[in-house]
């Protein structure tokens, strides 16, 4: 990576480290922890499993990223 670095940033040398993840295991980043629950919350909701099996894999985390918008927008219509 610092060769890389190096070549690609005339000179500049980028520093990296490596932590190796087996399955079941998953990289989780502390500042991701919010959003990621949000996520899975919504894959758990009711409506998902039908609507998120009807949608191609690529449109999946748009849907998702939709619903975290939608319901973070006050409801207008309550009383």
């Amino acid at each position: 990576m610092r060769e890389a670095s190096r070549l690609v940033l005339a000179g500049f040398e980028l520093g990296s480290d490596v932590k190796v993840i087996r399955h079941p295991e998953r990289f989780q980043d502390e500042r991701g922890v919010a959003m990621w629950d949000r996520v899975m919350g919504l894959l758990n909701s009711p409506s998902a499993p039908n609507i998120l099996t009807s949608l191609p894999p690529s449109s999946r985390w748009t849907y998702c990223q939709q619903m975290i918008h939608f319901k973070e927008q006050p409801n207008e219509h309550a009383a």
